[in-house]
């Protein structure tokens, strides 16, 4: 069973890398425009993140016993790679790189309906309804996957959801704060977030696939898929569409910097953590947006708002204190790198 000391450190880095992403994605915005292609960075991120992938995958996966300290670095370079590809054409095989391709297309629709909510909502409602995907993520891991949760997480997940509501509905005016096609832009982005998130910790963690491989093949997807994206949209973009790397500046090399840190941190949190601690992780980011939100951006902050962060914080904690015993969190341990790859 993984400590939960490696899960708090696992959710500490995940809060303060998403709040870092949030601030640089509202700062790129300018007159409430993007002056850049959302579509061109996210396929400079997942560039980046192949390549980091890739120095990982030959660091890591190659056994140290084939390369001489002697042979030279042309050599040693190439004896890598070759192991390296042997290594891959071992561990992978087609439903396993089906089941990527598919995720990596699902990544690149919700990369750029997070572009369109930033661009529309504010951040704080953004974390905060993110909420949602704790909840559905539980409901998909214990319907799919039979993973069990005990009726404190419950709760706490439950109260989560309490908190977002209190948050997001006005009562004096007796409405929800956001108009409607919001709410189900964000809805949408909730699911797919849910359904990536349980089907990569899934592939993590029931495939006997190395991390840093299966970070390829997923960021190699991501950079074709991407592309093709960007493409498609700059050949039937009416009004003199952006050219690739039209519009780049310092904020945005920010921005594929930061998806590109926070797409290897997130799959760190699946490997060696669980789905539920990254969604957390984004809900308890709300309370350094409401400080943020008064502080950078100008918006007035209430009572409310601040008791429905303080209901999600404190569900944080109820989770991470209602740890499952060994005989309900067999899901969560280490897989058997010697196991048999599903088929």
């Amino acid at each position: 069973m993984i400590k939960v000391g490696v899960k708090a450190v696992v959710f500490i880095c995940l809060f303060l890398v998403q709040v870092v992403v949030a601030l640089v994605y509202k700062f790129s915005l300018t007159n409430g425009e993007y002056n850049y292609s959302t579509i061109s960075a996210i396929t400079m991120a997942e560039i980046t993140k192949f390549c980091m992938s890739l120095y990982m995958t030959l660091w890591f996966s190659v056994p140290v016993r084939e390369i001489s300290t002697s042979t030279s670095v042309f050599t040693s370079m190439s004896l890598k790679f070759s192991a390296c590809r042997r290594e891959i054409e071992r561990q992978l095989n087609k439903k396993f790189v089906l089941h990527t391709f598919i995720l990596a297309v699902l990544y690149g629709i919700n990369n750029q309906i997070v572009f369109v909510l930033y661009q529309y909502v504010d951040v704080v409602s953004i974390s905060l309804f993110r909420s949602f995907t704790s909840f559905l993520s539980a409901i998909l891991l214990w319907i799919f996957f039979s993973r069990p949760i005990n009726r404190i997480q419950w709760s706490a997940i439950t109260l989560q959801v309490i908190g977002l509501i209190i948050v997001q509905y006005d009562a004096c005016k007796k409405l929800p704060i956001l108009e409607i096609h919001l709410y189900l832009i964000l809805m949408l982005n909730c699911t797919i977030t849910s359904t990536c998130t349980v089907w990569n910790e899934h592939l993590l963690k029931n495939y006997s696939v190395s991390l840093y491989i299966q970070n390829l093949v997923l960021y190699f997807f991501g950079f074709i898929i991407n592309f093709c994206f960007f493409a498609f949209s700059y050949a039937h973009t009416a009004d003199s569409p952006k050219g690739f790397f039209e519009g780049y500046s310092m904020l945005v090399l920010a921005v594929i910097f930061c998806n590109s840190i926070l797409g290897l941190c997130i799959t760190l949190a699946y490997k060696y953590a669980d789905a539920i601690i990254k969604t957390f992780s984004s809900a308890c980011a709300t309370g350094a947006f409401l400080f943020l939100n008064w502080s950078l951006f100008n918006q007035a902050t209430n009572l409310t708002s601040g008791l429905g962060a303080a209901i999600i914080f404190i569900s944080s904690y109820v989770y991470f204190c209602a740890v499952p015993s060994s005989t309900t969190t067999r899901l969560e341990s280490e897989p058997n790198t010697n196991q048999k790859t599903e088929t």
